[in-house]
């Protein structure tokens, strides 16, 4: 099962790299002295890395051997290693006894948050 993420989140990175290169871009164009603008033109790219790598790769993964939440950093817990499931502001928290997988609600679309509460419920030992 892949659950993907808030649609709304992901604009929003959309249109926070859209304005970061209009400005990086702006201040090139003009010839600004100040080279820290340009800098913007850079993180208007990371943004739109960002919204890129939420809209091609799910939040979270849940297949019958793990479940894996897709970051920056990709964490993966197998399902028999499994020692805590909790529920804790907002989060949810996968324990096994080397890793600590968190699921941040917040980042899931809101039409994949009832599968989610389904799958991890399923995950409790």
């Amino acid at each position: 099962m892949e659950i993907s993420y808030n649609k709304k989140k992901s604009n929003i990175s959309l249109i926070l790299g859209i304005i970061w290169i209009l400005i990086g871009t702006t201040s090139i164009i003009g010839n600004s002295e100040n080279d820290f603008l340009s800098g913007f033109l850079f993180i208007g790219i990371a943004y739109l890395a960002i919204y890129f790598m939420q809209r091609n790769v799910p939040y979270v993964l849940i297949t019958d051997e793990f479940i894996q939440v897709c970051n920056f950093k990709k964490k993966k817990i197998y399902l028999k290693d499994i020692t805590e499931v909790k529920y804790f502001a907002g989060d949810y928290i996968i324990k096994s006894d080397s890793k600590e997988l968190s699921i941040d609600s917040n980042f899931v679309e809101k039409e994949s948050l009832p599968n989610l509460k389904n799958a991890i419920e399923e995950l409790k030992p």
